[in-house]
């Protein structure tokens, strides 16, 4: 839904422009606005490069300080990463418990999504 909004109302697509789609699976596809009102789109071929790397990367990272955990998770989805696990390290000064991280989880998710979009994954 969101993304629904962000082709109609931010990028102002038209009738007959296209655009190209990334889908979970990582495979690109162009599609083609067929009725903006209905929001309505029609698949019009996949496209051969492929957007993810050849490896599946997870990237460990002990929990860090203040919001830095949201900028790794951008960045870290921006360059490729597959997974990322975060962790209470020995020496992390940020004590992140069960219920703060349930809390970040939701923003965490929207981050991880812009990253993608924006790196066309």
């Amino acid at each position: 839904k969101e993304t629904s909004k962000h082709m109609f109302q931010v990028m102002r697509l038209k009738d007959d422009d296209q655009v190209t789609l990334v889908f979970d699976d990582g495979i690109k596809r162009l599609a083609r606005v067929v009725n903006v009102e209905a929001r309505q789109l029609e698949l019009i071929e996949e496209l051969a490069d492929n957007v993810e790397l050849p490896v599946q990367v997870t990237i460990a990272s002990g929990f860090p300080k203040g919001d830095k955990l949201e900028w790794v998770a951008q960045k870290t989805t921006e360059l490729g990463a597959a997974a990322i696990w975060a962790f209470q390290a020995d020496w992390s000064v940020a004590k992140w418990d069960g219920k703060k991280l349930a809390k970040k989880a939701d923003k965490l998710e929207k981050i991880v999504l812009g990253a993608a979009e924006q790196s066309k994954r």
